[in-house]
């Protein structure tokens, strides 16, 4: 897991300082790099803590917390599209298919999270 956090710096601090504006025929005035290092954070991170859980079950109560802190934001963040989506009558509903997956997927990491931290562990006597 320090791994995995010290790679993650890591993208950041590479992204932040290597970021640059696009410009590609005057249209675009967004910040690429920025966007790629966000992208790269989350699809990074979720899948880490997806395989992480697949991969073993002994998790500590720090990676739960972790996962937790990690997942609840973005679950909230996805449900609120969710429920925007569905209550936009001028919107097609498109989106809601995938909205429902990420929230889906998300909503699993915090619960698994939320177990790990409550779960009963052996007491470790010294």
């Amino acid at each position: 897991m320090r791994f995995i956090c010290t790679l993650v710096g890591a993208l950041v601090l590479v992204g932040a300082l290597h970021t640059r504006r696009a410009n590609a025929c005057g249209q675009a005035d967004g910040n690429v790099g920025g966007l790629l290092v966000v992208a790269g954070v989350y699809a990074g991170s979720t899948l880490a803590f997806g395989i992480k859980d697949i991969a073993t079950s002994d998790h500590s109560v720090n990676y739960g917390i972790g996962e937790t802190l990690f997942n609840a934001p973005i679950a909230v963040l996805w449900g609120k599209y969710l429920i925007d989506e569905a209550h936009d009558p001028y919107r097609s509903s498109e989106g809601m298919t995938t909205a429902g997956v990420f929230l889906g997927i998300h909503a699993a990491l915090l619960a698994h999270g939320i177990y790990t931290i409550a779960k009963p562990r052996p007491r470790k006597d010294t």
